[in-house]
């Protein structure tokens, strides 16, 4: 069972001087058994026993040298030995891409730029919504597959940032809801839960309540799952589905 969720954000605020921190896009899951899930929405997953879980917690959480400190006290073991399987740690997990050094971003404005930009142009040439849901579901498809989620989630955040407005009704997200749903299953590629959320991002700039586009996972059998939320609503997606997940990372 799942017993708590943290983000970079949760280690940073109650952090002391830390050299490593967890992506934006990542996650470390703690379980009642003492092991944890360290999750990134790059792809990389990994299931560490409880040795491992305390020696993440302790790096994330203050400088190494302060951190190999902890770790040795914690299991009454040589500093030397500490230091050798915390060093292997760290480097498997920057390797993964599940951690990195504090201050490190990747350079992906350009990114960002041109898929806002080819949002913009497919809401302002497409005026049928039938059409429009149909190419942004195919835009974000390949998107995905070619640079990543994590890419297409802060372009969607930076296009809802820029085009928010006011006014949509709930009639109107009822249509929305409704035609990304339709589409998805009439659609020729395999669309799945990311794209339908993306799209329904892409299609909700205009309304005035706060949307949360949220990633959950279940642990049996392990899967994940994300959906756009709109208020108290879920756009795009049934709602019973996405209630068999524990939300784990959410994006504004």
């Amino acid at each position: 069972m799942i017993v708590k969720t943290r983000t970079t954000v949760d280690f940073h605020s109650n952090a002391a001087d830390p050299e490593f921190a967890m992506g934006e896009f990542a996650c470390l899951i703690d379980l009642d058994d003492a092991r944890a899930i360290l999750f990134d929405l790059s792809g990389s997953c990994v299931v560490v026993d409880h040795v491992a879980s305390f020696m993440i917690n302790a790096v994330l959480s203050t400088n190494f040298d302060r951190a190999l400190q902890n770790c040795a006290a914690r299991f009454d073991a040589a500093g030397e030995l500490v230091r050798s399987d915390l060093t292997k740690l760290v480097s498997d997990l920057q390797k993964a891409g599940l951690i990195r050094p504090c201050g490190k971003r990747a350079g992906c404005i350009a990114p960002v730029i041109l898929i806002n930009g080819a949002a913009a142009l497919i809401g302002a040439v497409m005026k049928s919504r039938r059409f429009r849901i149909s190419t942004l579901l195919t835009f974000f498809f390949f998107g995905i597959r070619i640079l990543g989620l994590p890419i297409l989630i802060l372009a969607c955040r930076d296009y809802s940032e820029k085009h928010r407005r006011r006014g949509t009704s709930e009639q109107s997200l009822d249509a929305i809801d409704e035609a990304v749903r339709n589409s998805a299953a009439g659609h020729l590629l395999g669309i799945s839960c990311k794209e339908r959320a993306l799209t329904s991002w892409a299609l909700t700039v205009d309304c005035d309540l706060p949307s949360r586009l949220i990633f959950g996972i279940q642990l049996f059998p392990f899967s994940a799952h994300c959906w756009l939320s709109i208020g108290s609503r879920t756009i795009g997606d049934a709602a019973d589905r996405s209630d068999q997940f524990t939300p784990v990372l959410t994006f504004n």
